[in-house]
């Protein structure tokens, strides 16, 4: 404090904890000799410690007299409200309650303001600044550990603890193979217990036929406090426990492609790949020990290209920098927007304007916004976009009733849940869970509401320029960026090291009767050829189904950039490349109004090309966001199962 009365005039910033509040407040009184001028701003974070009674030292805080500011502002993620207690007669001994003029509420606009901005949980999770989380919550139901015993005379014996300490390691060994985790935390009553811990869970490990993964056990002591300590629990190399099926899965691996970003939608759009590829593709797909298919998306964006002035080489007349809020006109969900709306639709029709004339394209729009708004809810509308086929092919009445798109989006839930309870209940079928879907595709037209389709009344040609320049800038900064490192003798290392790892980590852990499934989109199939036909041909690597869609395999190989060819490859006779020796089979899936795919089949042998039309100007990012991708590509693939038989013949799985 001496220091920024030293200072003397001039602006100045003062770090503080509320403990300091009494130091504060004498340099306003000018105990040191100076008078601290009042303040312009005070930043009070973890505001909710200042609630509560305002006789409290923290609470000074608050009071103008002793801290004086201009303004104030309060910050918290937990705000806590006081209500008054009803009216009743406190016991001997028990504190009175507070009374309401005595209470810091922090709904009190007297004291804390008016709420400047506020955001939720569900919202910083969707956004990706927050990690989704998930309670899971043990029911240990264990025959020879009962309640009475650790409550009894012997509850505090060896064997009795030993039981007990072997009950709580099966079921974090259970709970660890359900739901996939590879690490996991573990808070501990006394800090003798983690060396203990380990050797049993080694030990029963190999009792229950897991010693390979028992060896990859890692328990490490993470802090020490004086009532226990916290440790983690993992397994090396990111093996995931297989609960009774020795540890194998049967994956579907999926490779990104050019211009994804972490601090972009990326997170959001993985988790709509994942609940998308369940729904459609991995759902009837059975592993050899009856366990289902598990989805790995390698992410490799963060080794793409990086521009040094940001991109300002890229002539465009809408300049980024320039806008504000969240109604810009990047990203996929303004590219359908701009495709799909017609460009008289009202901001508040254009959903129900859309659907007038094709209901198949709303729905697209629909969904698509909805799942980049609400990607914890993309399981639930999955599950509820099987049905909407059903809502196309009926033609709804409604349709011509509905005003705005609020009102459509109602209709269409009332819709989808007259289907579903049309539909008999199978085995193992799911609601698809209409309060969230409700919820989420409200926010979804909320998303759609906000966008912005850029249609500018400027020239055809700045207008074709800046939809294009930014794509084609992405698209050759990362393919230049993976050229650039790629080393000569291949893709071993660089961004395609990256994958290759996880190829072959997946491929160690399925098992022997599984197939493996791999997806990739764009540059992604262009890297994963470059090593299924480089460093991973001459390994013991399968897999058994290769998908690329909106890809460049056979334009960069036509360019000889992968490998020189051979010299009668090509030539007039039309030989043709064979296809990597590590693929079984392989699908190519293109689109004509996508400039960036093109087809393999031409160039390579046994490769089978396949047209999806979606329709758009910009349908090179539409693939794998729209549910209707996903329904083709799983009637296409058929169930795969695990087994010989399955495998034996190219339209096995069909």
């Amino acid at each position: 404090m001496q220091l920024a009365l030293w200072h003397g005039q001039g602006p100045v910033t003062i770090y503080a904890t509320y403990a300091s509040l009494g130091v504060l407040a004498e340099a306003f009184e000018g105990a040191y000799g100076q008078q601290l001028a009042p303040m312009d701003l005070v930043c009070v974070d973890e505001a909710h410690r200042t609630s509560g009674s305002m006789g409290k030292a923290w609470a000074a805080v608050h009071d103008q007299e002793v801290i004086p500011a201009a303004r104030r502002l309060y910050l918290t993620a937990t705000p806590r409200i006081w209500e008054e207690r009803p009216n009743r007669e406190v016991a001997e001994g028990v504190r009175d309650p507070l009374p309401r003029e005595m209470a810091a509420s922090m709904d009190h606009e007297e004291i804390f303001g008016p709420v400047l901005y506020k955001l939720s949980l569900a919202s910083a999770v969707s956004r990706g600044l927050l990690a989704r989380y998930q309670i899971i919550v043990l029911e240990l139901q264990d025959p020879v550990v009962t309640p009475e015993r650790l409550k009894g005379e012997d509850g505090r014996s060896e064997e009795v603890r030993g039981q007990r300490l072997g009950a709580l390691q099966a079921a974090l060994l259970h709970t660890m193979a359900q739901h996939g985790l590879s690490t996991c935390i573990a808070a501990l009553l006394h800090p003798v217990q983690p060396g203990a811990l380990h050797t049993r869970l080694q030990r029963l490990l190999h009792d229950v036929g897991f010693a390979g993964i028992a060896s990859s056990l890692r328990l490490s002591r993470k802090l020490i406090t004086w009532r226990g300590c916290i440790c983690t629990v993992s397994f090396s190399g990111s093996q995931v426990l297989g609960w009774g099926s020795r540890g194998t899965r049967m994956p579907l691996v999926f490779v990104h492609g050019v211009a994804n970003r972490i601090d972009g939608p990326h997170v959001e759009e993985t988790r709509v790949r994942k609940a998308l590829f369940e729904q459609y593709v991995t759902a009837g797909w059975s592993r050899a020990d009856g366990g289902p298919a598990e989805i790995l998306q390698p992410y490799w964006g963060g080794d793409g290209a990086s521009l040094a002035w940001g991109g300002a080489s890229v002539p465009n007349s809408a300049r980024v920098a320039e806008r504000f809020g969240e109604g810009v006109g990047d990203g996929p969900l303004s590219d359908l927007v701009a495709q799909v709306v017609p460009d008289d639709a009202r901001i508040r029709e254009r959903l129900v304007t859309t659907a007038r004339t094709s209901m198949g394209d709303a729905l697209d729009l629909l969904w698509t916004a909805a799942l980049l708004a609400s990607p914890d809810s993309a399981k639930e509308l999955a599950a509820a976009s099987a049905l909407t086929p059903s809502v196309v092919e009926a033609a709804p009445t409604w349709l011509a009733e509905v005003d705005d798109d609020e009102e459509f989006t109602v209709r269409l839930c009332q819709a989808l849940e007259d289907i579903e309870r049309g539909q008999e209940a199978g085995p193992g079928r799911e609601s698809f869970g209409a309060g969230r879907v409700r919820a989420a595709l409200q926010e979804g037209v909320v998303r759609i509401r906000e966008t912005l389709a850029d249609r500018t009344t400027s020239p055809v040609a700045d207008r074709l320029r800046a939809e294009l320049a930014p794509r084609i800038t992405e698209f050759l900064g990362d393919v230049l960026t993976y050229y650039r490192r790629r080393p000569a003798t291949g893709a071993g290392a660089g961004i395609g090291g990256k994958i290759a790892d996880v190829l072959r980590e997946a491929n160690a852990q399925r098992g022997p009767r599984d197939p493996f499934v791999l997806v990739a989109h764009s540059m992604g199939g262009n890297i994963v050829y470059d090593l299924l036909s480089g460093p991973l041909a001459a390994e013991d690597f399968t897999v058994d189904l290769l998908v690329t869609a909106g890809s460049q395999v056979a334009f960069f190989e036509e360019l000889s950039l992968f490998s020189p060819h051979p010299p009668d490859i090509p030539g007039t006779a039309g030989l043709k490349l064979p296809r990597p020796p590590a693929v079984r089979r392989w699908l190519n899936v293109y689109d004509m109004n996508d400039l960036l795919s093109f087809r393999a089949e031409p160039v390579f042998e046994g490769v089978e090309d396949h047209s999806f039309r979606s329709g758009r100007l910009r349908a090179h990012s539409a693939y794998f966001l729209a549910p209707s991708f996903y329904a083709r590509l799983g009637e296409r693939l058929g169930p795969l199962r695990s087994g010989p038989h399955a495998l034996a013949a190219e339209d096995g799985w069909r």
